[in-house]
C-alpha cells in the first residue's frame, strides 16, 4: 500500500466508488480502503439462485431523477402492477372497498406526518399517525420498509425530507452489478478497515492492519455504524459525533426463494409482516422485503430461519401448495454484516438535521459521504453516490491551495 495520497477514500460503497471517479477524472492521487473482501456495500448482487438476485439495494428510486439510472432502458424495469393486500388476522385478501381503505388510511398518516413537520415539531412518527386498528400494523410495515426502523424509533422530520418521485426501476443484472462495474480501474484496497483515523499532525494518518497511510484529506463513506467503530484522535466534533449517534442504520432484510416455476396467479402481495413480488424478469422467483421489526427479530435464526418465517408467511396468503415448489433460497442479514451492521439509516426523533451535521466537514481534512448525509435521496444508493461526487468536490476545494 502506498505510505501517502492526497485523497484517501473510506469505503467501497457506492459514495466511495463515486468519490473515487471524481477524484481519477481531476488526477488526484487517491486510495480506497474498503473493510470487506468485495466491494459494493450495502448493493450485493446474489447469483447462487441462478439468476441474479439483489440482497440489498434493488430499486432505482426516482428513476427519472437518478444519476445511475444511466443505461440501456432494456436493462430496467418496474413494478406495474400495485400489491394485493392480505389481512393477517383475518387470514384472506381484503376485498377492493377495504384496500381502498387502506390506501385512505396511509396517506392520512403521510399527512399528519407532514402537518406536524410543516409546524417544525420533531416527534416520533408514532407519536402522529392516527389509530386504526384494521391497518395501523400495514402502516408499521410501510413505514420499516420504507425507513429501516419502526415508527417509534423515526423522526417525522426526517420523513418528510426523503424525495421520492415514484419512479422505481430494478435491474436486469442486479443493482450490486450495477454498482461494483462502475469500479474498474480504481484503486481499491480491500480487506482494509481502517481502526484509527489520526490528525493530530500535518498529514491526516489512517492506520490499518496492512500498515498505516497518510493523507492531506479523507473522505468516509462508511456506515454510521461503521464510523462509530473508527478511532477519532482528536475526538470528532460534539456536532458530528451526535449526528452520527442519531442516525443508526435500521433493518430492512431480504428473501429471495427460487421456484421450479412461478404460478400466474401468484401474483404482488404485502401483509402487515412483509412484501412479495414474483416472476420480475420473467425468472422463477419470489424476492420478499421483511418489515423492519421482524427482520430485527428474525436476523439470529441465520438465513434458514428467515427463509423459513417467509414461505410460512406466503403459504399463508397463497396456499399451503407453494411450499413444495420451493427449491432453494437466500437472504441477507445487514445487521450481522462485518464492517456495516445495518440496512440503512433513520434519524431519532429530537429535531434539527443531523444529515446536515454530519455532511459538515471537519477542519477541512475530513469529509464525510454516504446515504445518510444526503438531504433529500438518504437511504437511497442514489443519494449516496451523489455524496460522494459532493465530498470528492469538497476535497478537491480544500486540497487546491496545497497542490
Amino acid at each position: 500500500m502506498s505510505s501517502s495520497v492526497d485523497v484517501a477514500v473510506v469505503g467501497a460503497g457506492a459514495a466511495g466508488i463515486a468519490a473515487a471517479r471524481s477524484l481519477q477524472a481531476a488526477g488526484i492521487s487517491h486510495i480506497v480502503l474498503e473493510a470487506a473482501g468485495r466491494i459494493g456495500g450495502r448493493a450485493l448482487t446474489d447469483h447462487s439462485l441462478g439468476y441474479p438476485v439483489d440482497l440489498g439495494c434493488t430499486w432505482l428510486h426516482s428513476a427519472d431523477r437518478n444519476p445511475l439510472a444511466d443505461g440501456d432502458p432494456a436493462q430496467y424495469d418496474c413494478d406495474r402492477a400495485p400489491p394485493r393486500l392480505f389481512l393477517d388476522d383475518d387470514a384472506r385478501w381484503a376485498t377492493d372497498p377495504e384496500q381502498a381503505l387502506h390506501a385512505d388510511y396511509i396517506a392520512a398518516c403521510e399527512a399528519a406526518i407532514e402537518a406536524a413537520a410543516a409546524q417544525g415539531k420533531d416527534p416520533s412518527v408514532a407519536d402522529i399517525v392516527p389509530a386504526n386498528p384494521r391497518f395501523r400494523r400495514h402502516f408499521d410495515w410501510w413505514c420499516g420498509a420504507y425507513t429501516s426502523v419502526p415508527p417509534q424509533e423515526l423522526s417525522s422530520q426526517d420523513w418528510c425530507r426523503y424525495v421520492d418521485t415514484r419512479r422505481n426501476w430494478t435491474v436486469l443484472g442486479g443493482f450490486g452489478t450495477h454498482i461494483i462495474q462502475r469500479a474498474r480501474g480504481l484503486p481499491i484496497r480491500r480487506e482494509t478497515p481502517v481502526l484509527a483515523i489520526d490528525r493530530r499532525g500535518k498529514a491526516v494518518r489512517l492506520v490499518t492492519p496492512a500498515g498505516n497511510l497518510e493523507a492531506k484529506a479523507v473522505i468516509l463513506t462508511a456506515g454510521t455504524e461503521a464510523l462509530k467503530r473508527i478511532r477519532f484522535l482528536p475526538a470528532l466534533p460534539s456536532t458530528t459525533q451526535a449526528a452520527i449517534h442519531r442516525l443508526p442504520l435500521g433493518r430492512a432484510n431480504k428473501v429471495a426463494l427460487r421456484f421450479d416455476r412461478v404460478d400466474p396467479e401468484w401474483g404482488p402481495g404485502r401483509s402487515a409482516l412483509l412484501s412479495v413480488r414474483f416472476g420480475r424478469f420473467g425468472r422463477p422467483l419470489a424476492e420478499s422485503f421483511v418489515e423492519a421489526s421482524i427482520a430485527r427479530a428474525l436476523e439470529p435464526e441465520g438465513e434458514r430461519g428467515q427463509a423459513a418465517f417467509v414461505v410460512d408467511q406466503l403459504c399463508s396468503m397463497y396456499g399451503n401448495h407453494l411450499r413444495s415448489r420451493v427449491q432453494a433460497a437466500r437472504a441477507s442479514r445487514w445487521g450481522n454484516t462485518p464492517w456495516i451492521w445495518g440496512a440503512y439509516s433513520a434519524m431519532t426523533p429530537g429535531g434539527g438535521d443531523a444529515r446536515a451535521d454530519l455532511a459538515r466537514p471537519v477542519e477541512d481534512r475530513l469529509f464525510f459521504a454516504g446515504e445518510a448525509t444526503h438531504p433529500t435521496f438518504c437511504t437511497a444508493a442514489h443519494g449516496a453516490w451523489l455524496s460522494g461526487e459532493r465530498a470528492a468536490a469538497e476535497a478537491m476545494r480544500a486540497l487546491r491551495p496545497a497542490r
